[in-house]
């Protein structure tokens, strides 16, 4: 994992298109529960200057019980698609996106 951290690191932060539009930079981090993927993002969102989106974060703060997986589930696909939109927004305007997805996601 150190490796493919410091390759990231190395390349620009901003890339530009040949009409010198902004690049946006979408970064997935997958991975089995338990296995680090928050930990990760949150690295990637510090270092890079990035948003991480968590589905499990914005679907906590919807919730009055957040411990109610069926109120959990029942919104899972629309934050999660909510989030999808947002990303491409960003991704089309340059902005670097850091997803948290799988439980987990960083964009």
């Amino acid at each position: 994992m150190a490796e493919s951290t410091t390759r990231l690191r190395k390349r620009k932060r901003l890339q530009l298109t040949t009409d010198n539009r902004a690049v946006g930079a979408l970064i997935l981090v997958c991975g089995l529960p338990g296995s680090g993927k928050t930990t990760v993002a949150k690295r990637f969102e510090a270092e890079r200057n990035a948003v991480r989106m968590c589905p499990d974060d914005w679907i906590e703060a919807l919730l009055e019980d957040p411990k109610n997986s069926t109120e959990k589930d029942r919104l899972r696909d629309a934050v999660e698609n909510l989030q999808w939109d947002l990303a491409k927004q960003y991704l089309s305007k340059g902005l670097i996106r850091g997803a948290d997805f799988g439980r987990d996601r960083l964009l």
